[in-house]
């Protein structure tokens, strides 16, 4: 389950750092971004893993991880992606449109207008 293929992402809204990555990272990866970084590390798993059991065991997996190198295991999170078009399995799993589908959901949503918002004032 380990996994070398990442992807750094910047929202812009927030001023928060990504790293999304294909299942587990290896320890070196987690250690450098946990320690070296404030990104928070997303590890995506695709529907297959949306058991209960299967959750318990990402989690308590990253929490091992995580405490073995002391630092705050609320940077890290295993996700599990339910939208099945981005493949099912973690062979098959569509990296990219995993990452396309976590970065929207964690983006802010922005108003559509360009216009500045003016707040009506009462008298």
């Amino acid at each position: 389950m380990k996994s070398t293929e990442f992807k750094r992402h910047r929202i812009e809204q927030t001023n928060n750092d990504l790293v999304l990555v294909k299942g587990f990272p290896s320890r070196e990866q987690l250690t450098d971004w946990l320690c070296n970084t404030a990104a928070t590390v997303y590890c995506l798993f695709p529907s297959q893993f949306q058991s209960e059991q299967a959750q318990l065991q990402l989690r308590t997996h990253v929490r091992n991880e995580v405490e073995k190198l002391n630092v705050a295991s609320v940077r890290c999170v295993a996700l599990t992606i339910a939208d099945d078009s981005v493949g099912t399995s973690l062979e098959q799993l569509d990296f990219e449109a995993a990452c396309d589908y976590v970065i929207e959901m964690l983006t802010p949503i922005q108003p559509q207008s360009s216009q500045p918002m003016t707040i009506p004032s009462f008298e």
